[in-house]
């Protein structure tokens, strides 16, 4: 059985709470108008408290934690540790911080460590330096 998870991370869970209110999200308007006030105040525990109210299914979770919450599910990861690589942004940063915390407040493991690795460069503002430099800093 694996038990350890490595996973990049993107930032369209934040475009998508800050962006207008679509009804394929999976929530409605009132939990995004929730989700967006805490992003936007930046309460990143009482975010990942309200997000893992939300099914891990749902689009608006984003894909990490729709397939975290799937390979959980059909019981093909323990998950005991698991490591979020993300950009080195105050977004990725953002979002490695929420993912931490919403693993451990939706209760999808027992997790023994969880960490969050900012990777120089990983980044879509400068689309020469990230094939060059930030690729190979994730591998």
């Amino acid at each position: 059985m694996r038990n350890r998870l490595i996973s990049t991370v993107g930032t369209s869970f934040l475009s998508n709470i800050r962006g207008e209110f679509r009804s394929m999200n999976g929530i409605d308007n009132a939990t995004h108008d929730t989700l967006r006030q805490l992003v936007n105040e930046e309460k990143w525990d009482y975010l990942a408290r309200e997000l893992s109210k939300v099914p891990a299914s749902a689009r608006i979770c984003g894909a990490e934690i729709n397939s975290i919450a799937e390979a959980v599910k059909q019981e093909r990861l323990t998950l005991e540790h698991i490591h979020f690589f993300v950009s080195d942004t105050q977004d990725g940063r953002l979002m490695g911080r929420l993912l931490e915390s919403y693993v451990i407040e939706a209760g999808l493991s027992d997790l023994k460590t969880c960490k969050v690795h900012p990777l120089a460069d990983l980044q879509d503002d400068k689309p020469s330096r990230f094939k060059v430099y930030g690729l190979r800093n994730l591998v």
